[in-house]
């Protein structure tokens, strides 16, 4: 049996991880003295109204060793005898990894995997799924490795931002911030590249960056049999809502899924942000 572990930065909904049985580790949401753990302790509508008005800004933190133990344990204790696959964000944005890696060192005597999924959100989250659908069927250990790096090579992902406060503030993308005399009254697109986070393009308006982005996912699902869809938002659920059921109506993926943008990427966006996700994988492999 094979049971997968993931973060809370896949922001997979709480039916997705119910019906896939999938173990979730809140990262940490840093206001000021207090720490809460993402989608726990504080939720997503707590965070977004607490955001404009912290001084000074938030922080993340990816979830200590010991937490990482505390929850391969509980699987473990579970499914014994079970291998655990551990799918995070990836390492070019944050320690999740190392400290997943840290955790399996400390417990020889488990069957541990640790997988950089190089990107964050919903793409991540559609790696966990994948995964989870291949446990359920029985597939090796060495043929989810094998398919999650192709969904990995076959996914893309997009946030379009609404206000430049945040990028400014965080100072996480340093190449955005060094055309701040440019930026005045753009609606920047971020993306995931090489496992970190860029900028893609400069739209003047939400409208404009929504049409480039749904042009680009028009192209790259052309002619595939499989298409995965996300669309991530923060705070803004409506236009979300109807960018996905736009999307679905059109081209019928074979899965879309509504999310928040989680707090590792909205502390650097702020409110209104919207993501877009896709993902086109081959063919879930079978059972050997």
């Amino acid at each position: 049996m094979i049971r997968i572990v993931t973060d809370s930065v896949a922001l997979l909904p709480n039916e997705v991880v119910k019906q896939h049985d999938i173990s979730v580790i809140p990262i940490l949401v840093i206001f000021g003295d207090k720490v809460y753990r993402e989608g726990v302790d504080i939720s997503y509508e707590e965070l977004f109204a607490r955001l404009p008005e912290a001084d000074p800004p938030p922080s993340t933190s990816q979830p200590s060793v010991g937490e990482f133990r505390a929850v391969y344990q509980q699987v473990l204790d579970e499914s014994p005898g079970a291998t655990i696959l551990s799918i995070h964000i990836s390492s070019g944005l944050s320690g999740a990894v190392e400290a997943a890696r840290q955790a399996a060192i400390q417990m020889p005597t488990a069957d541990i995997h640790v997988y950089d999924s190089q990107t964050l959100g919903l793409e991540q989250g559609f790696q966990v799924i994948e995964a989870a659908r291949m446990a359920k069927a029985g597939v090796s250990l060495a043929a989810m490795i094998k398919h999650l790096d192709c969904v990995r090579e076959n996914s893309a992902s997009f946030n379009l931002v609404d206000t430049m406060v945040y990028l400014f503030r965080g100072g996480r993308v340093k190449q955005v911030g060094r055309l701040a005399d440019q930026l005045l009254g753009v609606k920047p697109i971020l993306t995931v590249r090489n496992g970190s986070i860029s900028p893609y393009a400069l739209p003047r308006t939400r409208a404009a960056g929504i049409r480039l982005l749904t042009n680009r996912l028009e192209s790259a699902i052309q002619n595939r049999e499989r298409v995965l869809i996300g669309v991530m938002h923060a705070n803004v659920k409506e236009v979300a809502q109807e960018l996905l059921d736009s999307l679905t109506e059109r081209y019928q993926p074979e899965l879309g899924l509504l999310s928040w943008v989680g707090a590792g990427l909205a502390l650097h966006t702020g409110p209104g942000a919207l993501g877009l996700t896709w993902s086109t994988p081959p063919a879930l492999p079978e059972r050997e």
